[in-house]
Protein backbone atom coordinates (compact mmCIF):
# COMPACT_ATOMS: atom_id res chain seq x y z
CA UNK A 1 0.00 0.00 0.00
CA UNK A 2 1.20 3.47 -0.71
CA UNK A 3 0.40 6.69 1.06
CA UNK A 4 -1.27 7.92 -2.16
CA UNK A 5 -3.88 5.16 -2.02
CA UNK A 6 -4.93 6.53 1.37
CA UNK A 7 -5.00 10.16 0.26
CA UNK A 8 -1.60 11.05 1.69
CA UNK A 9 1.48 12.63 0.20
CA UNK A 10 5.04 11.42 0.31
CA UNK A 11 8.28 13.22 -0.35
CA UNK A 12 11.23 10.91 -0.83
CA UNK A 13 14.77 12.23 -0.63
CA UNK A 14 17.75 9.91 -1.18
CA UNK A 15 20.71 10.91 0.96
CA UNK A 16 24.03 9.29 0.12
CA UNK A 17 25.51 8.34 3.47
CA UNK A 18 28.71 6.36 2.87
CA UNK A 19 31.34 6.15 0.17
CA UNK A 20 32.34 2.78 -1.18
CA UNK A 21 35.32 1.25 0.63
CA UNK A 22 37.93 0.29 -1.95
CA UNK A 23 41.13 -1.15 -0.52
CA UNK A 24 44.48 -0.10 -1.95
CA UNK A 25 46.21 -3.11 -3.56
CA UNK A 26 49.61 -2.32 -2.00
CA UNK A 27 48.06 -2.00 1.47
CA UNK A 28 46.19 -5.29 0.97
CA UNK A 29 49.48 -6.98 0.06
CA UNK A 30 51.14 -5.66 3.23
CA UNK A 31 48.28 -7.06 5.33
CA UNK A 32 48.28 -10.38 3.45
CA UNK A 33 52.07 -10.84 3.58
CA UNK A 34 52.19 -9.90 7.23
CA UNK A 35 49.55 -12.47 8.13
CA UNK A 36 51.12 -15.16 5.92
CA UNK A 37 54.59 -14.59 7.40
CA UNK A 38 53.74 -14.00 11.06
CA UNK A 39 50.57 -16.02 11.59
CA UNK A 40 49.63 -18.47 8.79
CA UNK A 41 47.99 -18.57 5.36
CA UNK A 42 44.93 -20.37 6.72
CA UNK A 43 44.08 -17.27 8.76
CA UNK A 44 43.15 -15.44 5.55
CA UNK A 45 39.65 -15.81 4.13
CA UNK A 46 39.15 -13.78 0.98
CA UNK A 47 36.03 -15.35 -0.52
CA UNK A 48 33.81 -12.45 0.56
CA UNK A 49 31.24 -10.90 -1.71
CA UNK A 50 30.77 -7.10 -1.71
CA UNK A 51 28.16 -5.88 0.75
CA UNK A 52 26.91 -2.66 2.32
CA UNK A 53 28.21 -2.50 5.86
CA UNK A 54 27.41 1.20 6.50
CA UNK A 55 31.10 1.72 7.02
CA UNK A 56 32.69 5.18 6.93
CA UNK A 57 36.17 3.80 6.16
CA UNK A 58 35.55 4.73 2.50
CA UNK A 59 35.88 8.41 3.45
CA UNK A 60 39.28 7.67 4.97
CA UNK A 61 40.48 5.76 1.90
CA UNK A 62 39.62 8.69 -0.35
CA UNK A 63 42.52 10.57 1.27
CA UNK A 64 45.14 7.92 1.95
CA UNK A 65 46.16 4.38 1.06
CA UNK A 66 44.80 1.70 3.32
CA UNK A 67 43.04 -1.63 3.61
CA UNK A 68 40.04 -2.60 5.67
CA UNK A 69 39.95 -6.16 6.94
CA UNK A 70 37.73 -8.00 9.36
CA UNK A 71 38.86 -10.11 12.28
CA UNK A 72 36.42 -12.96 12.72
CA UNK A 73 36.07 -16.60 13.53
CA UNK A 74 34.59 -19.66 11.91
CA UNK A 75 31.31 -20.82 13.32
CA UNK A 76 28.67 -23.30 12.26
CA UNK A 77 25.96 -20.71 12.92
CA UNK A 78 25.81 -17.19 11.55
CA UNK A 79 26.39 -14.57 14.22
CA UNK A 80 26.38 -10.89 13.47
CA UNK A 81 28.39 -8.26 15.28
CA UNK A 82 25.43 -6.59 16.97
CA UNK A 83 23.71 -9.75 18.13
CA UNK A 84 22.92 -11.09 21.58
CA UNK A 85 24.17 -14.48 20.32
CA UNK A 86 27.67 -13.23 19.49
CA UNK A 87 30.27 -14.95 21.62
CA UNK A 88 33.83 -13.67 21.25
CA UNK A 89 36.53 -16.30 20.92
CA UNK A 90 39.52 -14.93 22.88
CA UNK A 91 41.94 -16.70 20.52
CA UNK A 92 40.60 -14.54 17.68
CA UNK A 93 41.47 -11.40 19.61
CA UNK A 94 45.09 -12.55 19.70
CA UNK A 95 45.02 -13.01 15.90
CA UNK A 96 43.74 -9.43 15.59
CA UNK A 97 46.51 -8.10 17.81
CA UNK A 98 49.14 -10.05 15.87
CA UNK A 99 47.71 -8.78 12.58
CA UNK A 100 47.99 -5.14 13.61
CA UNK A 101 51.52 -5.80 14.88
CA UNK A 102 52.39 -7.40 11.52
CA UNK A 103 51.12 -4.39 9.60
CA UNK A 104 53.11 -2.01 11.79
CA UNK A 105 56.38 -3.93 11.61
CA UNK A 106 56.23 -5.71 8.26
CA UNK A 107 58.67 -3.43 6.41
CA UNK A 108 60.99 -2.68 9.31
CA UNK A 109 64.31 -4.30 10.16
CA UNK A 110 62.68 -5.83 13.25
CA UNK A 111 59.92 -7.31 11.11
CA UNK A 112 62.43 -8.88 8.73
CA UNK A 113 64.41 -10.28 11.66
CA UNK A 114 61.26 -11.72 13.25
CA UNK A 115 60.09 -13.30 9.96
CA UNK A 116 63.45 -15.07 9.65
CA UNK A 117 63.21 -16.17 13.28
CA UNK A 118 59.74 -17.67 12.71
CA UNK A 119 60.81 -19.41 9.51
CA UNK A 120 63.67 -21.05 11.41
CA UNK A 121 61.32 -22.14 14.19
CA UNK A 122 58.83 -23.59 11.72
CA UNK A 123 61.56 -25.53 9.91
CA UNK A 124 62.81 -26.87 13.27
CA UNK A 125 59.30 -27.81 14.38
CA UNK A 126 59.34 -25.39 17.31
CA UNK A 127 56.81 -22.82 16.06
CA UNK A 128 55.45 -20.43 18.68
CA UNK A 129 52.07 -18.71 18.60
Amino acid sequence: MTCFSHGGKCIFQWIKSFDVTINDKDAVNIVRQGIENFINKEAIYEDVKPFMAAEDFGYYLKNTKGAMFWVGFKSSERRTLHSSKLSIDDDVLLVGIKTYWCIQHFNTFFGQFFRNFLRNQRSNGTHID
